[in-house]
């Protein structure tokens, strides 16, 4: 795992957050998070889908300079999480990989796992091992695809927007 604080320089993340953040940005709501089979009423959650399988959103333009700085040799997916804040108990995820083979139904350990976190906040994200990579805007946190992970949300922001990259 490797986690890089201060990924963009000053003016890279002026663009992504302002770009993010405005209005031409379009969020889609999601019923979930994980799973389907998580019916706790706090598993919601907005979202962009900034790439998949090489189909671009229309802004992808609104984070590339993120992805000039990743090693990225082929797009499985790109996309933002947006999280609202749902009161002071933590909401915990759960324990997932994001992409499994559905011929093997495993993980892909050549596939990598990039997130960045676009804004501070006590949210983090946690690994099977029981490491914790504390939401820091201007982070970014990669591992390889067979690592078990999930989202702790934030009790101190209204919103906690992270943009999660898989990639080979």
């Amino acid at each position: 795992m490797k986690v890089v604080d201060n990924f963009l320089d000053s003016t890279e993340l002026a663009y992504v957050k302002k770009s993010i953040l405005g209005p031409e940005m379009i969020w889609s709501y999601s019923d979930t998070k994980v799973s389907d089979e998580d019916t706790d009423l706090r598993a919601t959650q907005f979202y962009h889908l900034f790439c998949q399988f090489y189909h671009p959103s229309r802004v992808i333009d609104y984070i590339k300079p993120i992805g000039k700085k990743i090693d990225m040799a082929a797009i499985s997916r790109i996309k933002a999480n947006l999280e609202v804040y749902q009161g002071d108990e933590r909401y915990y995820s759960k324990f997932h990989y994001d992409y499994v083979n559905p011929k093997t139904g495993k993980p892909r350990k050549e596939m990598k796992v990039g997130i960045f976190y676009l804004n501070t906040n006590n949210g983090y994200t946690e690994f099977e091992d029981g490491t914790i990579v504390r939401s820091i805007e201007n982070r970014f946190v990669e591992f390889t695809g067979d690592i078990l992970h999930r989202g702790v949300s934030s009790t101190d922001v209204k919103r906690r927007i992270v943009i999660n990259f898989n990639y080979f």
